[in-house]
């Protein structure tokens, strides 16, 4: 094996070992009805419900300073709008029934997609 296939070898096996993994930490702040789930990948929410979470940014398991975005990809579903600017609170708010992924920006960058589902209240499906 040449010294070139051996340096690319090695370069991509540093590179796929020191990738970065994102993650949140999401908390309800509210005290919503039961049919409101908040996890680290989903959201789902009755439509006409509205909550307030702490979301925090994580990478390599560790909690970061960093300010956390959040786009709905299809508007009408779901609202998001940060309560206070950088604190990390947000209201969450169902609008229609359906299903959309929500864009996780850290600093900028996009880094996750969420689920979102919101529900019909009258049937508990979307």
């Amino acid at each position: 094996m040449s010294r070139w296939a051996v340096l690319a070898a090695g370069l991509l096996a540093f590179a796929t070992g020191c990738s970065t993994e994102h993650s949140l930490e999401c908390t309800l702040v509210s005290d919503p009805p039961q049919s409101v789930l908040l996890a680290d990948d989903l959201i789902e929410i009755p439509a006409g419900v509205a909550v307030a979470a702490r979301i925090v940014a994580i990478e390599d398991d560790a909690r970061r300073p960093d300010r956390v975005r959040l786009i709905p990809q299809r508007v009408g579903i779901i609202g998001v709008e940060e309560i206070v600017d950088g604190d990390r609170e947000f209201t969450l708010w169902g609008m229609e029934p359906g299903r959309t992924e929500v864009d996780v920006f850290f600093d900028g960058e996009k880094v996750l997609e969420l689920e979102a589902v919101v529900t019909d209240p009258r049937i508990g499906a979307p």
